[in-house]
């Protein structure tokens, strides 16, 4: 089949709202310029990612996610085993179904979470594809290690003494699992095994999508030579619906900027982090707005708070004093967009990385947990009274580009791959199914 002038953007997107929106945003870039997009995500995204005008599909079901979570309550072992059947039969299921919709204009575009398929696909389809990265932490530096939770110890290892260890792990544990994992779809696939995953496996060798800015963390010496950083994406599918609600407009307006406290759109459990924000608001005797779909866990709440499920944080933050936070970086991006100091109480993942980050830049503080009212309210307290990080939020939000030059940046790489690309034949199709 000859490519045509347009491309077919199949990209894989799934997580919390930090994770599809700025895929969206890059679709939507992609789409004003002509090009076809198939959004590959849950199925609780596939709504909005159609009201973008692209294709959809959901990848990730309402019983894949029933299913996954029942594995919960299992021991260890039956976990382990529970797991990875599903995430074989998953990924197997999905290379069939995307295999299914690539011709000879398409182009891979995957975070991490999908990069073991698009890989498969890429390496038996020849189909172009391009890595996106949210955050620096997912470039696991060993120069330079991301911070997590628990991590310090690894990061004050001799650069010999990381390197060993990491290479000893990949092989023994990650190596090993996942040609284990993937052994039979290997094979029907025609792939040779990978000697190293993190290391040939993680990304794509053709270019990889940096979705930060350049001085949100300063560069390792051992990132890979295909990154390209764009700056953040930001982007609000639902910029076109009516603002803020009545109620929330009104609260606004009755007093001082208030602070915002939000745990998260993936986060199960909010109770903890709400009551915290409870306490810490009362003894500092702040107003509040709490986000959380999650609004049963919520206390209950006095006037001087106000609770929403859901808002358009670009149009909230610059009406507030601050935020405090888990620390994704759709989060974090959006509070330096505002030019408004943080709060980070990071639980899981780069979260940890992030919230160093921004303490690094000095426009945010980090606290280690929730569970501590104490000294949260310390540090929040330190935080609405320092003329340091007040500056360091300004200036940082002048360095802000807008998230559509950011998204503009993004579609020029992937056209620049696609174009390079279209030279090589495609694989049949018919001989990829799985």
């Amino acid at each position: 089949m000859r490519p045509s002038s347009k491309m077919k953007a199949v990209i894989f997107a799934a997580g919390s709202d930090g994770d599809i929106h700025p895929h969206l945003g890059v679709g939507s870039a992609l789409a004003a310029r002509g090009h076809k997009v198939l959004f590959l995500t849950s199925f609780d995204y596939l709504d909005l990612a159609r009201s973008c005008g692209f294709e959809a599909l959901s990848i990730i079901d309402e019983e894949d996610k029933a299913q996954f979570e029942s594995s919960e309550d299992l021991n260890p072992i039956p976990r382990i085993r529970s797991r990875c059947a599903f995430f074989s039969r998953k990924v197997s299921s999905i290379c069939e179904l995307v295999a299914s919709r690539l011709d000879g204009n398409s182009i891979l575009i995957s975070p991490p979470f999908a990069s073991p398929i698009a890989k498969l696909l890429h390496l038996r389809c020849r189909v172009p594809y391009v890595s996106t990265i949210l955050s620096p932490a997912s470039l696991c530096s060993l120069r330079n290690p991301p911070a997590f939770q628990s991590g310090e110890w690894f990061s004050r290892l001799p650069w010999p003494a990381r390197k060993l260890l990491f290479r000893s792990a990949e092989y023994l544990v990650i190596d090993m699992g996942f040609r284990w994992l993937l052994r039979d779809l290997l094979r029907r696939m025609h792939v040779p095994r990978p000697h190293r995953v993190l290391s040939e496996w993680s990304h794509s060798p053709q270019k990889i999508l940096g979705l930060f800015a350049e001085w949100f963390c300063a560069k390792a010496q051992d990132w890979p030579s295909q990154l390209v950083l764009t700056g953040f994406p930001l982007f609000h599918p639902r910029a076109g619906e009516t603002g803020l609600s009545a109620g929330l407009r009104h609260f606004l307006d009755a007093g001082p900027s208030p602070l915002v406290f939000t745990a998260g759109t993936e986060t199960g459990t909010v109770r903890s982090f709400f009551d915290t924000a409870l306490r810490t608001s009362q003894t500092l005797g702040l107003r509040a707005v709490f986000l959380s779909r999650l609004g049963s866990q919520l206390p209950t709440l006095p006037n001087t708070i106000h609770y929403e499920a859901y808002v358009s944080l670009p149009l909230l933050l610059t009406r507030t004093a601050g935020i405090v936070h888990h620390g994704g970086i759709g989060t974090t991006a959006q509070a330096l967009h505002a030019g408004i100091p943080q709060l980070i109480l990071p639980g899981r993942l780069d979260q940890f990385d992030n919230a160093q980050h921004v303490e690094k830049l000095g426009c945010g503080l980090v606290a280690k947990s929730f569970l501590n009212p104490v000294a949260v309210t310390e540090k929040l307290e330190r935080l609405m009274h320092s003329p340091e990080i007040a500056h360091a939020s300004q200036m940082l939000r002048d360095r802000m580009a807008p998230g559509s030059h950011a998204c503009s940046r993004a579609a020029n790489v992937i056209e620049q791959v696609w174009c390079s690309g279209r030279s090589e034949p495609m694989s049949s199709i018919q001989s990829v199914a799985c």
